[in-house]
């Protein structure tokens, strides 16, 4: 699973510099959180599991990556925005 995901950023990488990335059904957030650390400008998680919501927070948290005060509830998905 690792290695796929790099194999993908290793490819598209260099398009990730201050660019927006939408991580949609973000489960853990790696995808996002990859692409901060590769220069991404922001990252919008989307996933409607509160669990995964509490997991994308946690890491991010733990990675301690600046979070902004960008975080939004609209019906039952949970979107949180996350500023470089």
């Amino acid at each position: 699973k690792d290695r796929v995901k790099e194999s993908i950023f290793n490819a598209i990488g260099p398009y990730f510099t201050d660019q927006l990335v939408l991580d949609l059904f973000a489960g853990s957030g790696s995808i996002g959180i990859e692409a901060l650390s590769r220069g991404a400008k922001r990252c919008v998680f989307v996933d409607k599991e509160r669990i995964a919501i509490k997991v994308i927070t946690d890491n991010i948290l733990n990675l301690k990556i600046q979070v902004g005060q960008n975080k939004f509830l609209w019906r039952t998905i949970r979107i949180i925005g996350i500023n470089r």
